[in-house]
């Protein structure tokens, strides 16, 4: 059975179907984003492992007319899905990554610093490789550990709901 055509949303737009959703106000946890034959972008949401040790990571496809949420990896050439007890590589297909918003938007916390305040999660680039680290709504800085001290970059984004 061939794989459904169907409209690719825009780069970063929220999943589609999100209850709620609309275009005027897009809220999502997540954004996709169109990718084809095994292309898994940098920030793609890490979902498990497979059993050689391989991560696999969330991506959609159409496939018989529906959408089917599925396993990705380089090396499949595509989204795998699974579909009347077979599996089924899909070569265009979507691909899920968390919400990245380089403006500020506190609309996500993840923790409470000692002073009460709320912490959000964020990323900034620093020596050549992407870090998680923690930042506040009165901060300048995203917070991160790096060989056992903290540093603090100027640049970063905020996870956003």
């Amino acid at each position: 059975m061939a794989a459904a055509s169907y409209p690719i949303p825009a780069k970063g737009s929220c999943w589609p179907t999100i209850r709620f959703w609309s275009p005027r106000i897009p809220r999502c946890r997540f954004a996709i984003d169109p990718a084809s034959n095994g292309f898994v972008p940098q920030d793609a949401i890490h979902a498990g492992t497979d059993v050689d040790g391989t991560p696999l990571y969330v991506c959609s496809a159409i496939f018989a007319g529906v959408n089917h949420p599925g396993k990705l990896h380089p090396s499949f050439g595509g989204c795998n899905i699974s579909y009347a007890g077979v599996e089924h590589t899909i070569s265009s297909y979507l691909v899920f990554r968390p919400n990245w918003l380089g403006i500020p938007k506190f609309d996500f916390p993840a923790g409470i610093d000692s002073n009460g305040a709320q912490l959000h999660v964020c990323r900034a680039f620093f020596g050549g490789s992407l870090y998680p680290g923690k930042t506040q709504e009165s901060w300048k800085t995203c917070n991160f550990g790096l060989a056992g001290k903290e540093e603090m970059v100027t640049t970063y984004e905020i996870l956003s709901n």
